[in-house]
């Protein structure tokens, strides 16, 4: 007994347990996303692959887990591209160009079958092939919400990347958040927004597969939102018993936890936490997008 505690001993010296532990479940987690860069599709599924692109601060991380759910229901894979691309390189999807992508991730990383990608917190201007052989959803929120959230995110709550530069950005980040009035932050992060969203409408917006739903929309009434997803994505096969169980689960109540992710849900916070000269400026800044998006422009 004694002898065995001791090769035990001896071989977490040189191998530590936590490290086994962690490549094992490392390689485990991106499996599928490494099939797809090693060009081995494996999907059987002949269902038209969806694209689901959002912002953060979007309900993103939990509508994923909605379309997963329904997704794998019919045999497509999920694909957390954005997850396997910071784990893998250290690099936000916004920082890796075309000639990039193409070269870490393959050139039949890809499918237009079986394959359900998201969520794509940002507009990737890389060249996906026949992108209408796809279909798209895309999700979004009032970005002046978005900002409010966004800055008591990165100010109070959200966990730190273990990854070295990823992790030490985001201290930097906060830091930057804290030494500042929220008012002046989201005016500071409102350009960067901006650029995204109009992305996301002159590329997305109004094109005849993509479908397009609102974050307020699934709050204020999840059963008709989810109807919409699954009409417009056709994802009509899905077990009635699995969307009874995701209707039945949908708890959008919380409590305001500043330390929390899921600090605020209800529409409008940036009424409720921004001054009224700043909520003017972002009606501003924000104007165009406001308007095709279909967002009142209330004078505070």
């Amino acid at each position: 007994m004694q002898v065995k505690q001791m090769l035990k001993t001896a071989l977490n010296k040189f191998y530590p347990t936590n490290l086994i532990l962690k490549f094992l479940s490392h390689s485990k987690q991106f499996q599928n996303e490494r099939l797809l860069q090693q060009g081995k599709a494996k999907s059987k599924s002949n269902h038209q692959s969806i694209l689901f692109f959002t912002t953060h601060k979007c309900a993103s991380t939990y509508t994923r887990s909605i379309l997963r759910a329904l997704t794998q229901n019919i045999g497509m894979i999920p694909i957390d591209l954005m997850r396997f691309v910071q784990a893998e390189f250290g690099k936000q999807l916004k920082e890796i160009s075309n000639s990039e992508a193409e070269e870490i991730l393959g050139v039949e990383f890809f499918q237009s079958k079986g394959y359900f990608y998201g969520p794509l917190r940002y507009y990737i201007d890389w060249e996906i092939e026949a992108l209408e052989d796809y279909k798209i959803m895309l999700m979004l929120r009032d970005p002046r919400d978005v900002l409010t959230s966004l800055y008591f995110s990165i100010a109070y709550s959200h966990s730190i990347p273990q990854q070295k530069n990823l992790g030490q950005r985001m201290l930097e980040n906060r830091n930057a958040a804290l030494a500042k009035p929220i008012d002046d932050w989201v005016l500071e992060a409102a350009p960067g927004y901006l650029e995204r969203y109009k992305n996301y409408c002159e590329n997305l917006l109004g094109r005849s597969n993509v479908c397009f739903v609102k974050y307020e929309d699934m709050v204020n009434d999840f059963p008709t939102w989810l109807d919409t997803v699954i009409k417009s994505l056709e994802l009509n096969d899905v077990d009635k018993t699995l969307i009874e169980k995701l209707i039945n689960e949908a708890d959008f109540s919380v409590e305001e936890n500043i330390n929390s992710h899921k600090r605020q849900v209800k529409p409008g916070d940036h009424r409720r936490k921004l001054k009224p000269e700043t909520i003017n400026q972002l009606n501003t800044i924000f104007s165009e997008v406001l308007d095709l998006l279909d967002y009142e422009k209330v004078l505070a």
